[in-house]
């Protein structure tokens, strides 16, 4: 199983090494019934996203001390926009159901409000 502290030094990785917009867990993790199996859902949100994709996220990754099964998906606003046009997606359910693990400065108003950044303006890890 998939500590806290895993997911936060996950997160912290890829805050420091690639500055996404945002990074939403989901699955199993997020809904709170992870099994021996699960892996670690991560949607991540970052505007110019499109010529990078995913692969500029795994090299920050795989210095690290242990592995931990992830599934990344990598999109932009714009992406986000258009899936919420369509039932089910994953980016939609996502969203409304996953768990916001960080949210950057710029989007400090929505995040201020779900309470994920806390009072001096910083982002948080983890959830409240």
């Amino acid at each position: 199983m998939i500590t806290e502290a895993q997911i936060q030094a996950v997160v912290r990785r890829i805050v420091e090494g690639y500055a996404p917009d945002k990074i939403i867990l989901f699955g199993s993790y997020a809904y709170g019934v992870p099994h021996e199996n699960s892996d670690l859902d991560l949607l991540i949100i970052k505007e110019n996203a499109e010529a990078e994709r995913a692969v500029a996220i795994w090299p920050l990754l795989w210095n690290t001390s242990e592995l931990i099964p992830m599934d990344i998906l990598l999109r932009t606003s714009a992406e986000m926009e258009r899936a919420a046009g369509i039932f089910q997606s994953v980016e939609t359910i996502a969203e409304q159901q996953g768990r916001l693990l960080y949210a950057a400065w710029h989007s400090n108003a929505q995040a201020e409000a779900s309470g994920y950044v806390a009072a001096n303006g910083r982002p948080r890890y983890g959830s409240r």
